[in-house]
C-alpha cells in the first residue's frame, strides 16, 4: 500500500520547491532492515515479502498523516518528513523507528527478529535535490551501522570520506582474492583450569595494498551483499588446511583449527564438500577442522540443518555454536542440532563482573550446554577475574585477549610447542 518510487521523487521534488518558497527544513529518513538478508535467505522469500509488508505497516504506523513513506528497493525504506521545527523532532521520529523495530514480527506463526539503522539528512543543509539527500541519508545510515546495527545518525560531509573507502573496498575484493591479499591469524582456545591449548580459531584479516590492514568488520558484511563471502570462505577452509599441513611437515603438535561459516554458505548445501575436499588435498585429517556456526545460520528447515549437520560431522568435524546469546536458539534446538561446543558472546563475559545476574545467567548457560552434552567456551576474556569465575563456574574453555591475541602462523607454530598459556597453579579458585 505504499507510494511507488517515482511518485515519492516527485513528492520530494514538489516539497524541496515548497521549502524554498516557504524557507523551512525538512527530513529525509533512510531505514535499512537490520538482519533481513538472514530471515530471507533462512526463511525463503514468502516470509521474507511477508516481512516487508509487516514492516511497512508497522512504520506507516509511526508516521504523521502529513508524512510519507516508500519503499526503495529491497529492503530499504526511505521516509520524507513534513517541514520540522529543527534536529531534535527529526531525532525523535528516528528514534521512535528503532525503538519500534527493536519488537519482533509475528509472521507465519514464527517470531522473526529484524532491528532498523536510520540515516538522517536535512534539506537544505545537507542537499538541494532529492538524488544528493538520498544518497548522503544513504551515507549517514551506513556509518551508523557499521558502528553497531539499531541506531540512527544525521549525515556530516565527513562521511562522505567513508563511503570513498567503503566502495574502494568493495571493489577492491575481487583483487583481493586473485591476488592473494587474504591471510589467517589464529587466536588460541585453551583450558580454563589448566591452560593447556586444545584448539584455535582462525581469523581472517586483508592486507590492502593502499589501505592497511582491514579490519573484518569493515570487509565482511561487503563480502556478503557482493556473494563474495562463499568464494572467500571456501578459500579460508583451504587456506587452513594449508597451515595444518605446513605444520604437520614441521612436526608440531596440532591442535584443530576451528573455522568460521557464514549463513549464506552454510545454506548453500555444498559446505559439506569443501570440507570433505581440502584436508584431503592437503593430506590433513578433517577431525583437524572444526566449524563456527552462529545461531541465525540455523534457523529456516530445521529438517534439512539436521541433515547438513549430520554429513559436516559424519566426516569427524566438531560442530560449534557461535556468538551463542545473540540469537534466538531454544534448548529443544539445540538438542535436536547436537552440536558440540557452545561459544557464549562476549557479551556475556563482560557482564561476569558487573552484576551478579550476569554470573547466574553464565552458570545457567554452563548448566544447560553440559546437560545437552556440549562443553562451552567462554569469547572475549579480558581479564584475571573473568577467568577465575569461568573457572569456578565450570566453564571448559576459553577464549580472549587475556590468554592471547589473535597471532601470525609463525608465532602460532612456537605456541603448539609451549603447549600451556599459563599454569595451574597460578590460577585462582
Amino acid at each position: 500500500g505504499l507510494p511507488n518510487r517515482h511518485w515519492f521523487l516527485g513528492h520530494i521534488a514538489t516539497a524541496i520547491v515548497q521549502a524554498r518558497a516557504d524557507h523551512t527544513e525538512f527530513g529525509l529518513l533512510f531505514i535499512d532492515l537490520d538482519e533481513f538478508k538472514h530471515v530471507n535467505d533462512s526463511q525463503g522469500h514468502a516470509v521474507g515479502d511477508q516481512l516487508l509488508k509487516a514492516a511497512a505497516q508497522r512504520l506507516a504506523s509511526l508516521l504523521r498523516p502529513s508524512d510519507h513513506v516508500v519503499r526503495f528497493g529491497g529492503d530499504v525504506f526511505i521516509v520524507l518528513l513534513s517541514p520540522s521545527e529543527g534536529d531534535l523532532q527529526i531525532a525523535a521520529v528516528a528514534a521512535r523507528i528503532v525503538g519500534a523495530f527493536a519488537t519482533p514480527f509475528a509472521i507465519a506463526d514464527d517470531v522473526q527478529v529484524v532491528g532498523a539503522s536510520v540515516g538522517i539528512c536535512v534539506f537544505p543543509r545537507d542537499g538541494g535535490d532529492a538524488e544528493t539527500l538520498i544518497k548522503h541519508s544513504d551515507i549517514a545510515m551506513y556509518s551508523g551501522k557499521s558502528e553497531g546495527k539499531g541506531q540512527f545518525r544525521f549525515f556530516d560531509p565527513s562521511l562522505s570520506a567513508t563511503l570513498k573507502t567503503r566502495a574502494q573496498l568493495r571493489d577492491g575484493l575481487v583483487d583481493a582474492i586473485a591476488q592473494d591479499q587474504f591471510m589467517l591469524h589464529y587466536q588460541p582456545r585453551v583450558d580454563t583450569r589448566t591452560g593447556e591449548l586444545l584448539s584455535m580459531e582462525a581469523l581472517l584479516r586483508w592486507r590492502h595494498p593502499s589501505l592497511g590492514m582491514v579490519p573484518p568488520l569493515e570487509f565482511i558484511p561487503l563480502a556478503e551483499s557482493s556473494g563474495l563471502i562463499l568464494q572467500i570462505g571456501e578459500m579460508v577452509i583451504d587456506k587452513a588446511c594449508a597451515q595444518l599441513a605446513a605444520w604437520q611437515q614441521q612436526h608440531a603438535a596440532l591442535v584443530p583449527v576451528s573455522i568460521n561459516v557464514s549463513p549464506k554458505q552454510f545454506r548453500r548445501g555444498s559446505i559439506k564438500q569443501h570440507l570433505a575436499a581440502a584436508p584431503e588435498r592437503h593430506g590433513v585429517a578433517a577431525r583437524l577442522l572444526e566449524v563456527e556456526i552462529t545461531e541465525s545460520a540455523m534457523m529456516g528447515d530445521q529438517d534439512e540443518i539436521i541433515a547438513e549437520l549430520a554429513a559436516i560431522r559424519a566426516l569427524g568435524i566438531k560442530l560449534h555454536v557461535d556468538d551463542f546469546g545473540t540469537g534466538y536458539s531454544s534448548l529443544s534446538q539445540l538438542q535436536r542440532l547436537k552440536m558440540d561446543v557452545l561459544k557464549v558472546d562476549r557479551a556475556f563475559t563482560a557482564e561476569l563482573g558487573n552484576s551478579a545476574e550476569g554470573k547466574v545467567f553464565f552458570q545457567a548457560i554452563v548448566s544447560m550446554a553440559h546437560a545437552l552434552g556440549m562443553s562451552v567456551v567462554a569469547e572475549g576474556v579480558e581479564t584475571a577475574a573473568q577467568l577465575a569465575t569461568l573457572q569456578s563456574l565450570a566453564c571448559n574453555e576459553v577464549q580472549g585477549y587475556f590468554i592471547a591475541r589473535p597471532m601470525a602462523p609463525d608465532d602460532m607454530a612456537r605456541l603448539m610447542a609451549k603447549r600451556y598459556l599459563f599454569e595451574a597453579a597460578e590460577t585462582v579458585e
